[in-house]
């Protein structure tokens, strides 16, 4: 049986503040919920960036089979970061941690 892991990310701005959410499910079941309050200095990009980040890390708290199968996938409603992170010219600082950290997974 394979694991299937689907993580759910979001970062906001408004007036009361800049935070970032994750929901995370496994098998269809919601095993983690996270929230984040940032800097009020950042951007929208910057809290959904963050989001996505601390979610890959949240991602090694979550206890599996280590021979089980499993896929993973993150959603984001912004095309903006996945342009970015496609963008090897891009190397902002949260942008490289995240190449780095799916890229360290991935062995």
């Amino acid at each position: 049986m394979e694991h299937t892991i689907h993580i759910y990310t979001d970062g906001s701005k408004t007036e009361q503040g800049v935070g970032s959410g994750i929901a995370i499910y496994v098998n269809n079941k919601i095993t983690h919920q996270i929230k984040h309050k940032i800097n009020n200095r950042c951007s929208n990009n910057q809290a959904e960036q963050t989001a996505i980040l601390k979610a890959l890390h949240a991602l090694e708290t979550i206890k599996l089979d280590n021979n089980t199968p499993r896929s993973v996938k993150v959603f984001t409603d912004r095309k903006i970061i996945i342009f970015c992170l496609k963008n090897s010219k891009n190397r902002k600082h949260l942008i490289e941690e995240i190449r780095r950290k799916t890229n360290d997974s991935e062995k």
